[in-house]
């Protein structure tokens, strides 16, 4: 959020100083930087808005400028994705397809571009037969990104699809960590995902599970009830909890405070309040688990196929539904030692 009030100080700055649409690499480097700050928020149709327009002052731009299809492309491949995460799997396709088209004859389209295409065909054209032109246009666009190793999930379905033995889609990638990271911008995230992705929608579709999800409450919304459960308690003030922004990541703005820092924070005197955006307040288990005296948390790869039709090399097949857990995944640690100490900022 404080990105972006520096990113809009940047962009008037700019159109004070813009002599034609042709866009400057400087405007463009905020103009991403704006539009990745929005997707991170989940603001993704406006981060759209901001896409296209970079790609549209591209489009005005003299494309001898050797970072101008670099930053085309990035627009590009952003926007489809920011599509696919509001479950707009057609309109993703048609802003791919319309930047292939412009793509000149001499020309490689962006790989990363050329498999986010090939994943999307394959996802509209799951039941049609296997010489559908959809289909053979899909494999070959992720042969080429999997060729390139862009991301070992272009290079994973495509061997899946064709049934290649004996592969590793990670083997190509020297940095693992960047592979791995990689593999989160995929037109195979259900966009139903934001459910867990939106930390607000993933404690209220989780909270009656109390076995092993942590007390929480919606701030500001559950203020009122925070506070009559705990303010009269023995010790209450001196419990701990966790405020976590509702599409924080990696720990960024997470605050730790006791009850009555907590409840200070939402004083109803405080008319603002109930503008805010909705924080997730957890209550911290005690001891909390550490490694080496740091917090951590584990990413694991998991791939779901329902039970139903599906298409294959064979033709269409009918199969139950299967789980994969990927052998291989990311531990992240804080970059400092965990403290209990209270209003600390834990980025």
């Amino acid at each position: 959020r404080e990105a972006l009030v520096q990113h809009d100080k940047s962009l008037l700055y700019f159109d004070k100083c813009k002599a034609s649409e042709q866009i400057t690499k400087a405007e463009a480097d905020v103009l991403l930087a704006k539009s990745k700050s929005l997707q991170r928020l989940m603001r993704y149709r406006d981060a759209i808005v901001v896409l296209k327009e970079i790609s549209s002052r591209c489009n005005d731009t003299p494309d001898n400028v050797p970072w101008l299809r670099l930053c085309h492309s990035e627009a590009i491949e952003r926007a489809a994705l920011c599509s696919m995460r509001m479950g707009d799997l057609h309109s993703s396709i048609l802003i791919l397809e319309d930047f292939e088209k412009s793509t000149h004859h001499d020309e490689n389209l962006n790989p990363n571009v050329a498999g986010m295409l090939g994943a999307s065909l394959l996802l509209k054209t799951p039941s049609k037969g296997k010489n559908d032109e959809s289909y053979l246009k899909a494999l070959q666009l992720l042969q080429y990104a999997s060729d390139a190793a862009v991301s070992p999930i272009y290079s994973w379905v495509y061997h899946l699809v064709t049934e290649k033995a004996d592969f590793n889609p990670f083997d190509s990638f020297i940095n693992i960590y960047a592979a791995f990271a990689e593999a989160n911008n995929s037109p195979f995230d259900d966009a139903g995902l934001i459910k867990l992705d939106d930390k607000v929608r993933l404690h209220s579709n989780l909270n009656e599970y109390e076995n092993f999800w942590p007390l929480g409450y919606v701030l500001p919304r559950e203020k009122d009830a925070l506070a009559r459960e705990w303010a009269s308690k023995v010790d209450s003030g001196k419990l701990t909890w966790m405020l976590k922004d509702r599409a924080g990541y990696g720990s960024h703005g997470n605050i730790i405070a006791t009850t009555t820092e907590v409840l200070s924070m939402y004083d109803s005197s405080k008319s603002a309040n109930e503008q805010e955006e909705s924080k997730l307040c957890q209550q911290i288990v005690h001891p909390p688990m550490l490694l080496n005296g740091c917090k951590f948390s584990l990413r694991v790869y998991v791939v779901y196929f329902p039970e139903g039709a599906v298409l294959t090399p064979k033709g269409k097949q009918t199969l139950g539904s299967e789980v994969y857990l990927s052998t291989e995944g990311l531990v992240k640690f804080a970059s400092a030692l965990y403290s209990d100490e209270t209003s600390n900022d834990i980025d």
